[in-house]
């Protein structure tokens, strides 16, 4: 049998060997970066796209042009509808006929214009995120590229809403199947939402088609579904509150200028007349500037999500 005296110089190599281990991987994980704790990942994706959308303000323009298409769309149907009135008149079921066809075209006609607008935004928002100076022409372009799985894809939109409005006005005046028409109408427009969440994505930027986008969206949600749902709460509580905010001033608007206007006139009822419409008028240009905004960095909150989760490189992250 070995000593002590000869045991010892093993034992001392053993425990010298143990603690150069221990020592480079104390090393080795002071020097990899740390990965951040899955709130923080939504945090920090919200937090790049805003970056992003603040980079290029002529992207606002977009949902601009698209608030213009849409009333012009407005305007036609409604030339449409007076051309009509004569068959209405001539015929027992013409004003639902003709209610019916022109509800059908506003929806896909507002769908085809919804799914160009993401479309172009999305693209300015991807080329922000890979240090390029987008152009609404550029992105415009890109959109016109794909203009067909584009197409495709809107016309699925559009007649998904068209059966969900259908299911909501299905049930006639019975409240219990009022109730439930619209409680499946809502599981089934959420389901189409969150399927179709990646699709434009997948067809702008991976040149898919329509019906095999919303197949890989609906892969990429599933596998992502935790970071999709934590982004979209931080952006949708901030957008809420900013949201709720507007409403109390467009409230707070109405009230004084009732009070003003409904009291004796002397110099001190102007002025709160005055000030509830100033109140009203400047609420009411936020609360429009938050349409357009909350829908513009939403486009972005997207791109960021597909970047991510494609395992792009997102800037920042």
């Amino acid at each position: 049998m070995q000593s002590f005296q000869e045991a010892r110089p093993k034992r001392l190599w053993k425990c010298c060997s143990r603690i150069r281990v221990i020592g480079n991987r104390l090393l080795t994980m002071t020097n990899t970066p740390a990965i951040p704790s899955r709130r923080k990942v939504g945090r920090s994706i919200a937090i790049e796209a805003g970056k992003a959308l603040n980079k290029d303000k002529t992207v606002f323009l977009v949902p601009l042009i698209s608030f213009l298409a849409h009333l012009a769309v407005l305007v036609v149907v409604a030339v449409l509808w007076i051309i009509a009135i004569p068959f209405q008149d001539t015929n027992p079921n013409g004003t639902t006929i003709v209610n019916i066809a022109l509800g059908i075209v506003t929806v896909i006609t507002f769908a085809f214009i919804n799914v160009g607008t993401q479309a172009t935004v999305m693209s300015m928002a991807n080329e922000v995120f890979e240090g390029k100076n987008p152009s609404i022409a550029s992105s415009y372009a890109v959109t016109m590229k794909h203009l067909k799985p584009l197409a495709g894809f809107a016309l699925l939109e559009g007649t998904v809403g068209l059966i969900l409005r259908a299911l909501q006005r299905s049930a006639n005046d019975n409240l219990i199947l009022k109730a439930v028409a619209s409680l499946v109408s809502f599981l089934a427009g959420l389901a189409w939402a969150v399927a179709s969440y990646f699709a434009i994505a997948f067809i702008i930027f991976k040149g898919e088609t329509s019906i095999e986008s919303i197949k890989k969206s609906t892969a990429l949600v599933k596998e992502k579904w935790g970071a999709a749902l934590r982004v979209n709460v931080v952006v949708g509580a901030l957008v809420t509150v900013a949201f709720m905010i507007t409403a109390f001033g467009i409230a707070g608007g109405f009230a004084l200028t009732l009070q003003g206007s409904g009291l004796a006139s002397n110099s001190e009822n102007n002025a709160q007349l005055g000030a509830g419409i100033l109140l009203l008028v400047v609420a009411a240009l936020v609360f429009a500037a938050l349409l357009l905004i909350n829908s513009t960095l939403m486009a972005y909150v997207r791109v960021a999500l597909f970047r991510y989760a494609t395992g792009q490189e997102l800037p920042g992250f």
